[in-house]
């Protein structure tokens, strides 16, 4: 295995009081594996910038400093094989060398190394690059020994192979038809036989009765292609339900697994050498640790395999975006494996594509990351993104690009970044303190959320709009149904104290749950937000907030950031009760409800916003007297700014794409930007497949590019 240079980052003093072991030593040393090549290092930061780094990181260590240990059942590891590193950096060294080199008594296949569950084989690559020296000889020969098995064939062979028939390396085509074969060679009705999912069996048993029974096409990328969307189009359970009764890799004493597809993971359900999840951030986990392992155990069919899926994974986020986009939850998790990728991969293509992909991970992150919180609309919303600091992502971001207030519990994952010489870009690390010209509107489109299926990187399933005012950051976005887990609408408020203040608003409590029925226009600091069916509405805001009402229209007053609502189809707003216990912070927020009322098919609300930096609440309220600033034709509403902007908002009753004209503009959803300012020379630029991103902030310029093989170019530059 190759050997990595080491950066002391830092040697910190450091006090203990654990409850039975002393620190072994007075000083936190984190070290880091260091690139060698130049080209991969972004702009170093400054003296100042990265001493604030690391006393955030020495806060960090100071949160999991008491020794712990390991569970190693299931995937527990995922969380106490960090917190032992953490416990490491404490000073608690030889503790932590002797949990890291326990074994896991249900992975006797690979020699007690836990390498199956994605969350855990993370945190297992860390381990054993970061730590190889002062692992024991035994355990370092143990734990490759169970990385070559491993890596031996491909751990999770899948219908996702057909995508490695365009690689350009003629022998990672032909690993690819030979699995592919190894899957489509088996008679369909003897696995329809082994199928335990219903819509499994019968697809497999339709697949006997096709014509493409039988045929296997060589390296015909098209064809097999028409042979994975027979599956796809039926459904995730169905695709991967076949994937696993066809696996010619079956795990070695769980076989194929005795399934369904479904909720349960483990070998015993999924079969397979290694978790079968296919989200993004799993699968990021399992590419990259396969990886490295292929190549640290010299499997180099299997490295080059995967040097695939991570090319074609990286090339997809500059083109297109990725389906758990802006993800409260796991876009942090995403992005961890791809800084095991940087710190450790030894082939420079590959170090390369994992530069790219966190300067792109980052850049997206930084951009809804504003002031110890992260901004809606976000896909893959569980409700964290309605609390300062309810998000696991503002941990990492926290981490790496500054806080209002102190981290109260940083994320376990921390240590990943902490042990790592990658600093984001600096435009990147300035657009995430919003650095840049203000008031500024982004539009942006995201893709569908399993956009790596056949041709599902064709259009985009989501069109977003994002402004930030002075002192306000308020976005909604648009899909032409529902989405169960995507948070389609917040206003985040600067506090000078707190960070932001959330206002969240949906038909009734769903504020991470896009309805179907429900339709958002947005213009700059403009909103209309209608549902049809006679719904409620309510409002999550900050007990700070001021209310009263003035000719029908509802003002809000909070700290620096002023709201004008003008109900539709609703009676008068009341504070409410919180029925399903939503995750209120209830020192700082209350929930307010408005009913719909009898007979109105369509309810919702339009609203104007605007702030300190723009005119005193009061000359705001002034704007608006005497006047409603809201017109209705039908179902067309019209909603005009005083001496400014004007949103036209047609209810769309075919599918939930409302017609939009913005100062007169038809809002254009055949127009894909992953990112577009609506002014020249904003603060982030992505087209639609071109490869390229743009970051200005803070007086720097980054701008990258990425070819279809990979390749990776970059520049970073100061700017008057």
């Amino acid at each position: 295995m190759k050997s990595f240079t080491y950066t002391l980052l830092a040697a910190m003093p450091f006090a203990l009081f654990p409850f039975s072991l002393q620190a072994e030593t007075a000083e936190i040393a984190i070290v880091a594996p260091e690139p060698e090549d130049p080209a991969l290092r972004n702009t170093p930061w400054t003296e100042e910038m990265e001493a604030d780094f690391l006393e955030r990181a020495q806060h960090a260590i100071q949160h999991y400093s008491t020794p712990s240990g390991i569970n190693h059942t299931l995937e527990n590891e995922k969380s106490t094989l960090p917190i032992v590193m953490f416990n490491y950096l404490a000073g608690h060294r030889a503790h932590a060398i002797r949990e890291m080199e326990g074994l896991d008594g249900e992975q006797q296949h690979t020699f007690g190394i836990d390498l199956y569950w994605s969350f855990t084989i993370k945190g297992q690559m860390r381990k054993y690059f970061l730590f190889h020296d002062e692992l024991s000889e035994a355990y370092r020969e143990r734990f490759l020994r169970a990385g070559e098995l491993w890596t031996r064939e491909d751990p999770r062979p899948t219908m996702e192979l057909v995508h490695a028939l365009r690689d350009p390396n003629p022998s990672v085509r032909a690993h690819a038809v030979r699995l592919l074969t190894a899957m489509r060679s088996q008679d369909p009705e003897e696995l329809a036989e082994k199928a335990t999912n219903p819509a499994a069996k019968a697809a497999l048993l339709a697949y006997a009765e096709s014509d493409m029974a039988g045929n296997i096409p060589g390296d015909d990328y098209e064809a097999w292609k028409d042979w994975w969307r027979f599956y796809s189009d039926r459904g995730w359970q169905v695709y991967e339900e076949v994937e696993r009764v066809a696996n010619p890799n079956p795990h070695p004493t769980a076989g194929i697994g005795r399934g369904p597809v479904g909720a349960q993971w483990d070998p015993g359900i999924r079969g397979g050498w290694v978790d079968a999840r296919n989200t993004d951030n799993l699968r990021a986990m399992r590419e990259t640790s396969v990886y490295l392992m292929a190549e640290a155990s010299e499997n180099e069919d299997v490295r080059l395999l995967y040097k695939q899926k991570i090319r074609r994974f990286v090339t997809d986020l500059y083109n297109v975006g990725m389906g758990e986009w802006d993800s409260e939850t796991y876009i942090g998790h995403t992005t961890i494996p791809f800084v095991n990728l940087y710190d450790f991969a030894e082939d420079p293509e590959v170090k390369g594509m994992a530069k790219a992909a966190l300067d792109w991970l980052t850049a997206s992150f930084a951009w809804k990351f504003y002031r110890d919180g992260f901004a809606p609309p976000s896909k893959r919303d569980y409700g964290g993104a309605s609390l300062v600091w309810g998000s696991d992502i503002t941990r990492l971001a926290g981490l790496w690009f500054g806080t209002v207030n102190e981290d109260p519990r940083p994320h376990y994952d921390d240590v990943h970044a902490i042990t790592s010489t990658y600093r984001p870009p600096m435009a990147v690390w300035h657009l995430a303190n919003k650095n840049f010209d203000r008031p500024v509107e982004v539009l942006a489109t995201k893709p569908v959320y399993q956009v790596f299926l056949p041709d599902n990187d064709q259009r985009p399933g989501y069109w977003e709009t994002v402004y930030y005012g002075n002192h306000y950051y308020l976005g909604s976005t648009v899909l032409p149904g529902g989405d169960g887990d995507m948070s389609p609408f917040a206003l985040l408020a600067e506090n000078k104290s707190r960070g932001v203040d959330y206002v969240l608003a949906a038909p009734g409590l769903q504020y991470n749950r896009k309805e179907g029925g429900s339709q958002i226009g947005q213009h700059h600091n403009l909103v209309i937000y209608l549902s049809r069916g006679n719904k409620d509405f309510s409002w999550q805001v900050p007990k700070i907030a001021e209310f009263e009402s003035e000719n029908g229209i509802w003002f809000a007053k909070l700290e620096s950031t002023w709201l004008a609502l003008v109900p539709i189809g609703l009676e008068d707003w009341a504070e409410g009760e919180n029925p399903r216990n939503r995750r209120l912070n209830r020192e700082f927020d209350t929930l307010r409800m408005a009913k719909a009322k009898d007979g109105a098919d369509l309810t919702g609300f339009a609203m104007i916003t605007s702030d300190a930096g723009k005119q005193t609440y009061e000359a705001f309220k002034n704007s608006l007297s005497g006047s409603n600033p809201l017109q209705v034709d039908g179902e067309t509403f019209t909603l005009t700014e005083p001496g400014g902007k004007v949103l036209e908002m047609t209810f769309n009753r075919q599918n939930d794409l409302p017609v939009v004209k913005r100062d007169g503009v038809l809002r254009d959803y055949e127009v894909f930007d992953q990112w577009k300012p609506s002014a020249p020379n904003g603060p982030i630029e992505s087209g639609w497949k071109d490869g390229a991103l743009t970051i200005r902030a803070g007086g720097w310029v980054f701008e990258a590019h990425i070819d279809d093989n990979g390749s990776y170019t970059w520049s970073e530059k100061q700017v008057e």
